[in-house]
């Protein structure tokens, strides 16, 4: 004897088709899954824009120069265009340092004027015909000296003190500079 088949009467909750009862568990499982994928994704491009986005960006004050005024707007730009070479570190352009050309830059002034958290400012001295390079590497939220120095300059130009200078800056940053020591900081 066979048993008659009964159909559920007229709004039975049981879900009708293939999947009966474990279709609703299915659906939720499969959306979940679904937004788990779409998190990833989400995440690991937010990821890569982190580690693209720059350690620090620095402002290079003109550095003075008593002998020749000239020479420290010189040197300061020829300073930007290799710190602009390190990894990881966005300079304030030439043209935006042009408008606190001949002005001492206060912190508040670099940090809200010009969007930079570290402010690197210098004096380029000639002594019995050797130049020395003095800087000093400000972090501008806290105004704490990262790192200060006097270097002397190879070549008996201010150019051969931008290497050293910029090996200086990136240690002190924590970036990494291939060549050389870093020059010791000078109390």
């Amino acid at each position: 004897m066979s048993m008659p088949t009964q159909t559920p009467p007229p709004g039975d909750p049981r879900p009708q088709g293939p999947f009966g009862r474990g279709r609703r568990l299915l659906m939720t499982l499969a959306a979940l899954a679904l937004a788990g994928v779409l998190l990833g994704w989400w995440q690991s491009r937010s990821m890569r824009r982190l580690a693209q986005a720059p350690i620090a960006t620095l402002a290079v004050a003109d550095f003075s120069c008593p002998a020749d005024p000239g020479l420290g707007d010189l040197f300061s730009r020829g300073l930007r265009r290799r710190l602009a070479e390190m990894p990881g570190l966005a300079i304030v352009p030439d043209e935006t340092m042009k408008a606190f050309s001949g002005r001492d830059l206060t912190l508040d002034d670099v940090m809200l004027r010009l969007g930079a958290s570290v402010l690197l400012e210098g004096r380029l001295e000639l002594r019995g015909g050797q130049w020395t390079v003095s800087a000093r590497l400000t972090g501008v939220a806290r105004g704490q000296t990262l790192w200060s120095g006097r270097i002397e300059c190879e070549g008996g130009t201010p150019a051969g003190c931008e290497e050293p200078l910029v090996r200086a800056v990136a240690a002190a940053l924590g970036g990494r500079r291939p060549g050389g020591k870093t020059p010791p900081a000078v109390p």
